[in-house]
């Protein structure tokens, strides 16, 4: 849609009367998952001064909300076009749609909250748009365009404000509320909480721990440039399996939701995760999770579980991909092995060993890293909606 549509959708919102009215929108074109997914559920169970709801490109996200009795737009519509103008808040925790949609146009005269997708290790916003790593002129502009303009940013501690977030965005507030995702990893997920999981991985990993297999979920980070451990040679699928079969382990990975890779279907003890999936309720039930440079490291600390870190490609990833706002040893409470080898030995220690020499240095982190763990921040995102966005709020 060009220019014209997007003049009259701008008009629309500037003469349309504002309504109590919420706008979620999803990440990768308004998939229900992460942020957005946690608060909208808590705001439709809960009563708001508000309305509520979920805005989706995807049919099939449509039909998923519509069937389940949650009230849902599907972008383009008339509906869509018709209420869109009429809101006073959006709510998010990407800005693809501040880019990608015409309905930014239609939401133009609404106060945005930013809720974003993770405490960043590697540089985003503002310090990202003045690297040098992986930047040219058009990338430093969208990095500007997309990081600003915000009413308000959610973060999850002083420290995550003061070093990272509040940093990376321009925005009038910084509300330090915690994730509402990961209210998830407190509580046994209800039927909104299923909705966009994989739920075939879900029983496999549920059944697999009721016969005593340990249970490691892999979430590696986007990289820029490409490529992941499975494509760069880092770990071979078929030794994993062999590996993980012999120690009881069950493996699942889920790579950037960007990033999609096939398992072979002989393989017994590795599952691949679908990529577009809501993954916190299966983070609920995972003894170990191996990452690398991505912010779920951090979520899973909640847990109190073990983290592994895999920075295969450390050296790479820095000069080529992205810079960080702090050092990788600070950020990395858990071993760090660089081969597969010292991978498989450091699962072993952790899975069959029991071993957990890096407990304390995880707890000190999360306290730095989250003001509150309580499996409540939803419910502390809400209250601030109402009373900075929304009329008679408390």
């Amino acid at each position: 849609m060009g220019t014209d549509i997007g003049s009259l959708f701008t008009a629309l919102s500037q003469r349309a009367p504002k309504e109590n009215l919420a706008v979620f929108i999803g990440r990768i074109g308004g998939r229900f998952m992460d942020n957005t997914k946690y608060l909208f559920r808590h705001c439709v169970q809960t009563e708001q001064p508000f309305s509520s709801v979920f805005l989706t490109h995807h049919a099939d996200d449509y039909d998923m909300l519509r069937d389940a009795g949650l009230p849902c737009l599907m972008f383009p519509s008339e509906e869509a076009i018709a209420m869109l103008p009429r809101a006073k808040a959006v709510v998010c925790d990407d800005f693809w749609w501040r880019m990608e949609t015409p309905a930014r146009f239609l939401l133009s005269g609404a106060q945005i909250l930013q809720l974003w997708h993770g405490i960043p290790l590697k540089l985003i916003g503002m310090p990202e748009a003045e690297s040098a790593v992986s930047m040219d002129a058009e990338k430093r502009q969208m990095l500007r365009a997309g990081y600003s303009g915000y009413d308000a940013v959610v973060s999850t501690s002083p420290f995550v404000t003061g070093t990272g977030l509040g940093r990376a965005f321009a925005c009038d507030e910084i509300w330090e509320t915690g994730y509402p995702r990961n209210d998830m990893l407190f509580r046994t997920p209800d039927a909104i909480d299923m909705l966009g999981v994989d739920r075939e991985a879900y029983d496999a990993m549920e059944r697999f721990r009721g016969a005593g297999f340990k249970t490691v979920f892999y979430m590696p980070t986007f990289r820029d440039t490409g490529g992941d451990a499975f494509e760069n040679g880092a770990l071979d699928l078929e030794r994993l399996d062999i590996f993980c079969r012999r120690q009881k382990i069950a493996f699942f990975f889920k790579f950037h939701p960007y990033v999609d890779v096939p398992v072979p279907r002989h393989l017994k003890a590795v599952h691949s995760v679908q990529f577009n999936s809501d993954a916190y309720p299966l983070l609920a039930q995972t003894d170990c999770l191996l990452t690398d440079y991505s912010s779920v490291a951090y979520d899973f600390l909640l847990t109190g579980r073990p983290v592994v870190f895999f920075p295969y490609d450390l050296e790479k990833y820095l000069a080529c991909d992205r810079a960080m706002f702090y050092r990788y040893e600070d950020m990395s409470p858990g071993p760090r092995p660089v081969n597969e080898p010292e991978l498989f030995e450091a699962l072993f220690r952790v899975c069959k060993g029991g071993e957990d020499p890096w407990r304390e240095e995880r707890n000190a982190l999360c306290a730095k890293l989250f003001s509150a763990c309580d499996g409540h921040a939803a419910g502390r995102v809400a209250r601030l909606m109402r009373s900075r966005f929304f009329a008679g709020g408390a």
